[in-house]
């Protein structure tokens, strides 16, 4: 059967983070609020949209981020 990371690159596992949402997309955009609960958590809204999202809602336009460089 292999190992479980060889059956998971055969069928195309992506785990929750890998996966396209607002999380990823440049669109989206965590927003801390001065006012808001310690408690709560930070919002994410669409910059595309102008709306609050989840960070791992999904549209049909996703648009996946710039992949960050680093200098050796």
């Amino acid at each position: 059967m292999g190992s479980i990371q060889s059956r998971q690159a055969a069928i195309g596992y992506k785990t929750a983070n890998q996966r396209p949402s607002c999380r990823n997309c440049k669109h989206g955009a965590e927003v801390f609020a001065d006012h808001a609960a310690p408690t709560e958590g930070p919002r994410w809204e669409c910059g595309r949209y102008d709306f609050r999202v989840t960070a791992t809602a999904i549209c049909d336009r996703h648009e996946p981020q710039a992949a960050v460089r680093h200098s050796d």
